[in-house]
């Protein structure tokens, strides 16, 4: 059969195929609930079997509700967060709480009370972080073409200094201003003896807010196969907005801790072995892979795992930023690696079931609860930076000289927020007692609104920027896929790479 004609019509009847994907997951649903209070009372010991339980559930059940978001035209991402917060502990808590309180009894049976990603089976399924943000990380780093690069320096350098001086001043005022000196807007728990001191945590949280998610970039642009500069400038601006982030966030959180009278360690020092220890061993990591491509190249699945999990605790000791280090990685491997394509192919084959369970994790993450305790100052949160993003990457962008659609659309692929974020917001809850669970509480709440509303805006972006296959003259398959289809050739395309018929349906176009 041939791809086209697996398509289905642009405008034939979805609800036929709704309805049975949502069966699908109603189905895998009881089932799972059944078998989870079965491997509750089979449990010995230490040993828990309701991790690989909720394991397959998130591969089936969240898979198909990312297909569900789909026919609603929502990125799969949102679908496989949304799946995650309605099956994690803080959903399940409050549906549990409300239920019970209805029917006038006690507490409800596991898994109702807890739910079935409860926090027990989200550390045992931690591992699929790292692999996941190492995959990001990889992929992100091997599209950072050097030639591209020099075409496009000027752009991403100006739309990151429009978007980092709106953001980190509007974002520092408003902590300065939420942190007592004005009673009637003081966030609840955070106290500052003054304005100056504030300033420091201002920092802190600015720079999360400053920073994008590369995880769910590559995500809607290998499920749209979108591929044009708005797209690629998207990336690589968020790719090195990452480094800014970190530094910004290091500094901010020296500056809070002096500000405040705590004890903290060198700045240089911290930066040398997380952004300098992260580069250096991304670098070695990145000439040993190109030498093992070069001279064996074989196994390169098994060899990718290998190095990530082994890489990972190497850092991990080191005390090295593991995201800068994959970056690296990628980076070395893309551009000096002429077998670099085949790597960056295996981390394509990874990236869809690994990117499935990251996302339902992080969406488990969300705290319902946290969110409408600071609901006002998260909702002032996120519009002051979208405020920003918006002013920021427009005028950077046209400071730049940037493609009309770049100036016009990229802004909105800045919105998402995913795993960097969600790291140092964690690292923000655990700062100065009180203030920074105030202020981490705040944070988070803010990035899952971005999470789930980033994908989305950056899915219309590339849509209204004609970037998306389907803009290009050839349609997108419709079923649900963070790397391409398959094109014949017997291996699958790069992200983003068009089909011919779809690049000589744009040369016909352009001449």
């Amino acid at each position: 059969m041939s791809r086209a004609s697996s398509i289905p019509p642009p405008n034939g009847p979805h609800e036929g195929r709704a309805s049975r994907k949502l069966a699908i997951v109603v189905a895998l649903v009881v089932v799972l609930v059944f078998l989870h209070q079965r491997a509750d009372m089979a449990r010995m010991g230490e040993l828990d079997p309701t991790g690989m339980l909720a394991l397959g559930f998130v591969v089936l059940g969240s898979y198909t509700i990312g297909q569900l978001a789909a026919v609603l035209r929502l990125p799969h991402i949102t679908g496989y967060l949304l799946a995650g917060l309605f099956f994690g502990p803080s959903v399940a808590h409050a549906i549990a709480a409300q239920t019970a309180s209805w029917l006038g009894m006690g507490p409800l049976p596991a898994p109702f009370d807890r739910g079935v990603l409860n926090a027990s089976v989200i550390e045992q399924l931690s591992p699929f972080d790292t692999l996941a943000i190492a995959l990001i990380a990889i992929s992100a780093g091997g599209e950072l073409k050097l030639a591209a690069l020099r075409d496009g320096l000027r752009v991403i350098l100006c739309m990151i200094a429009g978007k980092y001086t709106l953001v980190m001043g509007s974002v520092t005022v408003m902590v300065v201003l939420i942190s007592g000196s004005i009673p009637a807007i003081a966030l609840p728990g955070l106290e500052v003896g003054s304005p100056l001191a504030a300033v420091g945590l201002g920092i802190v949280v600015a720079a999360v807010a400053f920073s994008a998610s590369p995880a769910a970039t590559l995500a809607v642009i290998s499920e749209t196969g979108a591929k044009g500069p708005m797209s690629r400038a998207v990336l690589n601006t968020i790719v090195f907005e990452d480094v800014l982030v970190i530094v910004t966030f290091v500094v901010g959180k020296f500056l809070a801790a002096t500000l405040l009278g705590a004890e903290t360690e060198s700045v240089g020092t911290y930066l040398a072995q997380h952004v300098g220890g992260g580069v250096g061993i991304g670098l070695v990591l990145g000439l040993g892979v190109v030498l093992y491509l070069r001279f064996v190249g074989k196994e390169l699945m098994l060899f990718l795992v290998g190095v990530i999990y082994t890489a990972t605790l190497a850092a991990e000791q080191l005390h090295a930023d593991k995201l800068l280090m994959f970056l690296t990685l990628g980076f070395i491997v893309g551009n000096f690696s002429k077998a670099g394509e085949q790597l960056i192919e295996k981390v394509e084959q990874l990236a869809l079931p690994t990117y499935v369970v990251f996302f339902t994790i992080a969406g488990a993450r969300m705290h319902i609860d946290q969110l409408q305790a600071t609901l006002p100052f998260a909702l002032t949160l996120c519009g002051l930076r979208f405020l920003s993003i918006f002013i920021g990457a427009k005028t950077g962008a046209r400071v730049g000289g940037a493609p009309n659609t770049v100036v016009r659309y990229a802004w909105l692929g800045f919105v998402a927020q995913a795993g960097v974020s969600l790291a140092l917001a964690n690292q923000l809850m655990g700062l100065h007692g009180s203030r920074g669970a105030a202020l981490g509480t705040m944070v988070m709440g803010a990035i899952a609104l971005n999470e789930l509303v980033g994908p989305v805006l950056f899915k219309l972006a590339i849509g209204l920027a004609g970037e998306g296959q389907a803009d290009n003259g050839f349609p997108v398959d419709a079923s649900p896929r963070l790397s391409l289809p398959d094109t014949g050739s017997g291996s699958p395309p790069r992200s983003g790479s068009l089909d011919p018929r779809a690049a000589d349906a744009g040369q016909e176009r352009e001449a």
